[in-house]
C-alpha cells in the first residue's frame, strides 16, 4: 500500500511504502532532499492517454460494424414484413443510437471514468457521495450490471464473435460443405489467444489494428455497396417494384412484438458506439474529442448501412433475400459466382476479428474500473508494470471467452439476457435526468438543451425492448432475470462495506493473498 502526505511547513513528500506479511510490517520514509537531482517520486501506476480522434473514430466504427450488417437485414426484413417498413427500421435505429450516445456523453464528461455503463449506475444512483448509507442503491446496481455484463454477457458476445469469424475463416476450405465443429473450436481459441495477447502488448497497437482493420471493413462495405449499385444500373431495375415495397408479403401482419424483434436485430448491429466511453481515461483531450468521435463516427456507419441495404435490395429479390442463410453470402453468390462464396467469407471474418478487439478492449476495461472501485477481487486492477494493460482484466476477459467456445451454444441464455440488457440501458439513459438535479451545480462539458426529449425517447425505446420479450418468450428472459437477482445475495454478503462486516475475513485474507501472488506472478502493480 502507498499513501503519499505533503508536509507543508518543510516542503517534504512522505512516501509511506509498506510491505505486510503476516508477522511483520516495513515502513521507509523517503524525504524529497534524500532523492537525487532528476530523480522522479515514485509513481502510482495509472492507464495511459494514447488515444486520439483518428483513434476514437476508428475505435467506434470498428466496434460497430461487426458481424451484423452481413445478417441481419435478413432477420429485419423477415419481421417487418416489407422492403420500406424494413428501410425505416434502419434508419430508427441510427436515431436511437445517436439519441443514446448524446446521453452517453452528457454521463461521460460529467462522470469521467472508464467504466462505461457501470460507472454511470454507481455515480447516477448514488444520490450523496458523501454518506455512504446513500451510495448502497447505486452500488447495488451497478454491482449486478457487473454481475451479469462481466460474467456472462461480454464473454458470450466474445466468443460469438470470435466463433462467427472462426466459420467464416474455414468456409472457403469447406465451400461444398459446412466446416467441421472442431476445426472451428480450434481458430476460434486461437484468435481469442491472439487478441488477448494484442490487447496485453500496448493500447497504441491495439488502436492501430482496430484503425487498420476499420478501414479494411468500410473499403469492405464501400464495395458492397458499388457493387451491389452498378449492378441495379446495368439491370436498370431492381427486383422488386418500388411502388410495392411498403405492401407487407402475403399472410404477415406487422405488430410490435415483430417490430420489437426487428428492432433487436437493427440495434445488435448499432451495438458498440459506447465503447469510446470505456477508453475515457486513456483518451486526448477527451473534452474535444469524444463528442468529435460520435458525431463522425455514427452517422459514417448509418450511411454504411443504408447503403449496404440498397445494395442488397438492389441485386436480391424478396424471396432469394429470405431463403438464404445469410443475406451476405447470398448476395456475393448472385453478383460474383463462385468467387464470392470466398470472398464474402473473408470479409466477415475480418469484420468479426476487428470487433472482436475492441470488445476485449472495453470487456478489460469494465472489469478494471470496477475492481479499482471495490466490485470486483482487487488484483483486477492491477497494471503490468511495462506495458501499462490491465492484465488480470484482459486474461479474465479471454479466459471467459475460451470457457463459453468450449461449452458450446449459450445463445439462447444471450437472448434471454438482451432483456436484462435493455433493463440497465434503461436505468443508465434516466440517469441522465436524476444527476441534472443531484449533481446540479457540477459543470458539464456538454449539456445540450434537447437531452429531455432524446432522453425520454431512448427511455421509451429501452423500456419496450425490455418488458416485449417477457410476453413473446418469457422462459429465457425469467431465467435471465434470475441469473441478475443471484447477484444480490453475493453483493451483500461479499462486496458491500457495512458497519457490522457481512464479509467473512478469511475471504480478505484470500483476497490479499492472491492480490499479492498475481502481482509477483504477472508483473502487475495494482492502479488508483
Amino acid at each position: 500500500m502507498m499513501s503519499r502526505r505533503v508536509g507543508l511547513e518543510l516542503e517534504v513528500v512522505d512516501l509511506t511504502i509498506r510491505s505486510a506479511t503476516d508477522s511483520e510490517e516495513e515502513e521507509i520514509v523517503f524525504s524529497r532532499t534524500a532523492l537525487l537531482p532528476n530523480q522522479p517520486l515514485p509513481s502510482i501506476p495509472s492507464l495511459r492517454k494514447e488515444l486520439s480522434l483518428f483513434n476514437g473514430v476508428t475505435l467506434i466504427v470498428g466496434a460497430i460494424i461487426g458481424s451484423g450488417i452481413f445478417f441481419t437485414p435478413k432477420i429485419v426484413l423477415y419481421h417487418t414484413g416489407s422492403l420500406g417498413v424494413s428501410m425505416v427500421a434502419w434508419m430508427v435505429g441510427a436515431l436511437i443510437a445517436l439519441a443514446g450516445s448524446l446521453c452517453y456523453m452528457e454521463l461521460g464528461l460529467l462522470v469521467r471514468s472508464s467504466g462505461g455503463e457501470y460507472s454511470f449506475l454507481l455515480e447516477g444512483y448514488s444520490f450523496n457521495r458523501r454518506n455512504k448509507g446513500t451510495t448502497l442503491l447505486g452500488g447495488c446496481i451497478a454491482f449486478l450490471y457487473i454481475w451479469c455484463s462481466v460474467f456472462i454477457v461480454r464473454p458470450g458476445s466474445f466468443a460469438i464473435l470470435t466463433l462467427t469469424c472462426a466459420h467464416y475463416l474455414a468456409q472457403p476450405f469447406f465451400i461444398d460443405c459446412s466446416a467441421p465443429e472442431a476445426v472451428v473450436k480450434l481458430i476460434a481459441l486461437a484468435i481469442v489467444i491472439s487478441v488477448g495477447a494484442v490487447n496485453v502488448y500496448s493500447v497504441r497497437l491495439t488502436a492501430q489494428i482496430i484503425a487498420v482493420v476499420t478501414v479494411l471493413k468500410l473499403f469492405a462495405v464501400l464495395f458492397i455497396a458499388l457493387l451491389g449499385i452498378a449492378t441495379l444500373i446495368s439491370r436498370r431495375s431492381f427486383p422488386e417494384d418500388p411502388h410495392n415495397w411498403f405492401t407487407p408479403r402475403e399472410g404477415f401482419q406487422l405488430t410490435a412484438s415483430n417490430l420489437a424483434l426487428a428492432f433487436y436485430g437493427v440495434l445488435w448491429s448499432y451495438d458498440g458506439w459506447s465503447v469510446i466511453f470505456f477508453a475515457f481515461e486513456e483518451t486526448k483531450n477527451v473534452e474535444k474529442t469524444l463528442p468529435r468521435s460520435l458525431f463522425i463516427a455514427v452517422p459514417i456507419v448509418a450511411l454504411c448501412y443504408l447503403l449496404v441495404n440498397i445494395s442488397y435490395f438492389g441485386v436480391l429479390s424478396y424471396q432469394q433475400i429470405l431463403a438464404g442463410e445469410a443475406i451476405a453470402l447470398t448476395f456475393g453468390s448472385a453478383v460474383l459466382g463462385r468467387a464470392g462464396l470466398v470472398l464474402f467469407p473473408l470479409m466477415v471474418a475480418l469484420s468479426t476479428c476487428g470487433a472482436s478487439v475492441g470488445g476485449v478492449y472495453s470487456g478489460s476495461r469494465v472489469s478494471f474500473v470496477a475492481a479499482r472501485d471495490g466490485m470486483l477481487p482487487a488484483f483486477l486492477s492491477g497494471l503490468h508494470t511495462s506495458y501499462q494493460t490491465p492484465l488480470p482484466a484482459i486474461i479474465l476477459h479471454v479466459f471467459g471467452g475460451c470457457a463459453l467456445i468450449l461449452i458450446g451454444d449459450i445463445s439462447e441464455l444471450l437472448n434471454g439476457l438482451s432483456a436484462v440488457i435493455y433493463l440497465f440501458y434503461t436505468l443508465i439513459f434516466s440517469s441522465v435526468l436524476i444527476m441534472r438535479v443531484t449533481r446540479r451545480r457540477e459543470p458539464r462539458p456538454f449539456k445540450a438543451w434537447f437531452i429531455v426529449p432524446v432522453t425520454l425517447f431512448s427511455i421509451a425505446a429501452s423500456l419496450f425492448l425490455t418488458f416485449l420479450p417477457l410476453q413473446q418468450n418469457p422462459v429465457p428472459s425469467l431465467v435471465a432475470f434470475g441469473v441478475m437477482l443471484l447477484g444480490l445475495p453475493v453483493y451483500f454478503l461479499v462486496v458491500m462495506e457495512t458497519p457490522w462486516r457481512l464479509r467473512p475475513r478469511l475471504l480478505d485474507v484470500i483476497t490479499k493473498k492472491l492480490t499479492k501472488f498475481t502481482g509477483n506472478l504477472l508483473n502487475t502493480q495494482l492502479a488508483k
